[in-house]
């Protein structure tokens, strides 16, 4: 997961982390794409 796909903010409490982790889990291929 590319740092840049999760904010600073999300870091700043475990539970922020894993909202954020799921919301890029989510939207990973639509939102959120790795091109090479």
């Amino acid at each position: 997961i590319k740092y840049q796909w999760i904010p600073f903010d999300a870091y700043s409490c475990f539970e922020n982390l894993k909202e954020r982790l799921e919301e890029v889990l989510t939207n990973f291929g639509g939102k959120y794409d790795i091109i090479f």
